[in-house]
């Protein structure tokens, strides 16, 4: 994945590790995201009060991500990612989203200590 800060400055390459999960998980967990066209959800809970000091935000707070694979040839390609809770809600109870209708980012973040906090 590539990391960049909040104004956008790369901050390099790094494998992916446990960078996508807000609290602890199993090794296998983290193993099992590296297999094409896994679908994980883990739930835990997490004190969102550690968001509103730099001392105990997390140390992913803020920065954003790009995620890449490396093909068989080295190429680094680009992967579309579906961030779920900013998807249009289906008219009826039950019914799906279509694809066409789904919202795929490159860049993405875990946490933001910065926007929609009032100093």
């Amino acid at each position: 994945m590539a990391k960049f800060d909040i104004y956008g400055r790369y901050l390099g390459f790094v494998d992916m590790t446990n960078e996508l999960f807000i609290c602890e998980t199993q090794d296998e967990n983290i193993d099992r995201l590296h297999n094409f066209g896994t679908t994980m959800l883990l739930k835990c809970e997490f004190d969102t009060k550690k968001l509103t000091s730099r001392i105990t935000e997390p140390k992913t707070a803020n920065i954003f991500y790009d995620m890449f694979i490396v093909d068989f040839n080295n190429n680094i390609i680009d992967v579309p990612v579906k961030i779920t809770n900013i998807q249009p809600k289906p008219e009826k109870e039950g019914d799906k989203i279509s694809i066409a209708q789904w919202k795929l980012v490159r860049r993405f973040f875990i946490y933001d200590t910065i926007s929609g906090i009032n100093e």
